[in-house]
């Protein structure tokens, strides 16, 4: 039996639970349907081919054999039992250098990509982020969000919001900031529930900005 994530769902129709292994290939799947056309989840995650999402399945087990309190979390619609929405939740432990902050991360160095541009491309988005990550919270513990994904055919019906609002009740329990990198779709959400604007992540590729997003933070 799934275990309820959190006793407070935003809407009755929905809840939030603890994924499972068995989960990852829905999980994989829906991410690269609903971040289609997006330049930063091609960099970093590649086309969606069947290789690309079996490669990212076993990152993202690895990922999580590997890492404490590494939560992934799935918004569920109840009335049709269909997932519509998922993310990630990771606890970052307090660190005293970047280096010792980054060292034992596997997906940190793009290295499932092919070496050259490609690479170097997904850690031109990947790296930046990271760095931002350090500059901001400088070491202490925070509750990281990523991987923030919802299904094309259920946007805007609460899923996001119920996602985002577990990680909040999580940290001000743990009394520790929660931080994320927003897109200008997800904005609006952030906001809501209280996050506020502390900077600007830029990707850079030659020189050129090619993307950007909004770092926020909560109860910082």
């Amino acid at each position: 039996m799934e275990t309820p994530a959190s006793a407070t769902q935003l809407h009755t129709s929905l809840k939030c639970l603890f994924a499972a292994p068995s989960d990852l290939s829905a999980l994989i799947d829906l991410q690269y349907a609903a971040c289609e056309g997006y330049l930063w989840h091609e960099a970093i995650w590649g086309a969606n081919t069947s290789t690309n999402r079996a490669q990212a399945q076993d990152r993202l087990l690895k990922k999580w054999q590997a890492t404490p309190h590494y939560s992934i979390i799935k918004c569920v619609d109840i009335r049709s039992d269909t997932m519509m929405a998922w993310c990630i939740w990771d606890i970052i432990p307090s660190h005293r250098t970047y280096d010792e902050a980054t060292a034992t991360d596997v997906m940190n160095d793009c290295g499932w990509l092919p070496e050259g541009k490609e690479r170097d491309f997904g850690r031109g988005y990947l790296i930046p982020a990271i760095q931002k990550r350090w500059e901001v919270m400088k070491g202490r513990e925070y509750l990281l969000l990523t991987n923030l994904c919802t299904a094309v055919e259920w946007r805007k019906k609460g899923a996001a919001k119920a996602l985002v609002q577990w990680g909040l009740e999580k940290a001000q329990e743990m009394g520790i900031p929660a931080y994320c990198e927003a897109s200008e779709m997800g904005l609006y959400v952030y906001q809501s529930l209280g996050f506020e604007k502390v900077g600007v992540l830029e990707t850079r590729i030659d020189g050129k900005v090619l993307d950007k997003c909004t770092v926020m933070v909560a109860g910082m």
